[in-house]
């Protein structure tokens, strides 16, 4: 089930609650939807920081060009060869230091 079927399910089951149990429901189903976005929100700030930590350790990518030569980390960002693959990493890098993630 995916964020919006969850919300959407969420509101159904407390619409079909008595008038009187709908705040206490809501409030608990709140926090648990806001607990389940929070993990989500870790991991993916946990794999920004490991691609990044990733790239700044090491010289590129092996195999990419399928010819043996290693593919520098430059051309898969703005301006490289297949800059599309990781060109939004430096925008989510700077959302986490930001604290915007």
């Amino acid at each position: 089930m995916n964020i919006t079927e969850e919300a959407r399910q969420l509101c159904y089951d407390i619409e079909n609650l008595p008038a009187s149990e709908q705040q206490t429901a809501l409030s608990v189903r709140a926090a648990a939807f806001s607990d389940m976005l929070e993990a989500r929100t870790d991991l993916i700030r946990k794999v920004i920081i490991q691609m990044e930590r990733l790239v700044l350790e090491s010289e590129g990518v092996a195999g990419l060009h399928q010819n043996g030569d290693l593919a520098p980390w430059s051309e898969l960002f703005e301006g490289g060869q297949f800059e599309d693959w990781l060109e939004s990493l430096p925008k989510a890098v700077a959302m986490i230091n930001e604290g915007l993630l």
